[in-house]
């Protein structure tokens, strides 16, 4: 049985989505370009991804970007994480010192027996998963965590008792906001799963566009529309935007145009914020996709 995601406990602190249609040509563009433009996103090895995983990225993708309920956001993305071999999900912020877990929390398809016992006990504070997230800028493998060797006590018992609930191994994306913001969509399954690099780019941007919508959805922002012609970027944005799309670090770009890094930063959050992303990649996949750039 999994929690109502209806009736999350962090719905009532974050409280629309909008429409999607992209080419599947366009998508092996913008995976490549995610993949160029952020540290986040784990190498591909051509670059482009097998028309069937192509398929099913489109697929999600359009689903969550027509969701128009927090309800149909959850169903599409327990039907993609069970794609790649996944039963369980969680989509949450990351709590800061006194924060709880369970008030960033946008959508759970954990077990609720499990989400509870999770809460109620703070696991968060020893979950090795959990630590991994605010440290690290990439997707991993929970696999990829020795746990054996370098965990704590209470880390193990985490680890051991998310077992017992069919949560043995898992996949999770951290996601990074302009504004320092951190979240992630987190992923398990009751064995390893063994993923291609076409396939972590794929759930890369599932994740992206599910929190994006989610957030959205339960915060009463609107997400983005289709088409460019609301979106209009001065002349300024178009130097940076270009600058970054083809893989310049804001450092080299504030070094190219003669402006403070932190000028660079705040011209791509104003950006982002007229697309409705979350972060770099996120911007231009938008900015890509609506033919804002090309």
């Amino acid at each position: 049985m999994r929690t109502d995601p209806t009736r999350m406990p962090g719905l009532q602190t974050w409280r629309a989505g909008a429409s999607l249609q992209v080419q599947a040509a366009h998508l092996h563009y913008l995976l490549f370009m995610v993949d160029r433009l952020s540290a986040h996103t784990i190498k591909l090895s051509d670059h482009v991804m097998r028309r069937d995983t192509t398929s099913e990225t489109l697929h999600f993708v359009g689903q969550l970007k027509n969701a128009s309920d927090i309800t149909s956001v959850f169903r599409t993305l327990t039907e993609a994480v069970s794609k790649f071999g996944f039963q369980h999900f969680l989509v949450t912020g990351v709590p800061l010192p006194g924060q709880t877990l369970s008030s960033q929390v946008l959508l759970s398809g954990w077990p609720t027996e499990w989400y509870h016992r999770y809460n109620d006990n703070n696991y968060v504070s020893h979950d090795p998963v959990a630590r991994l997230i605010v440290r690290s800028t990439k997707p991993f493998a929970w696999s990829s965590l020795d746990v054996r060797t370098n965990a704590s006590k209470l880390s193990r018992q985490v680890m051991n008792e998310a077992r017992e609930f069919g949560m043995a191994d898992g996949f999770t994306v951290p996601i990074y906001g302009y504004n320092g913001y951190q979240a992630c969509v987190t992923m398990s399954a009751d064995r390893v799963v063994d993923l291609s690099s076409e396939e972590q780019n794929a759930i890369y941007l599932i994740s992206l566009v599910a929190f994006s919508t989610a957030k959205a959805l339960i915060t009463g922002t609107p997400n983005d529309e289709d088409g460019d012609d609301d979106i209009t970027l001065t002349e300024r944005e178009r130097e940076i935007i270009g600058w970054v799309s083809v893989g310049k670090t804001n450092w080299e770009v504030s070094k190219i145009l003669a402006l403070s890094e932190k000028t660079v930063e705040k011209y791509l959050a104003s950006i982002a914020s007229k697309v409705g992303a979350v972060n770099r990649a996120h911007t231009v996949a938008e900015l890509l996709r609506r033919r804002v750039i090309h």
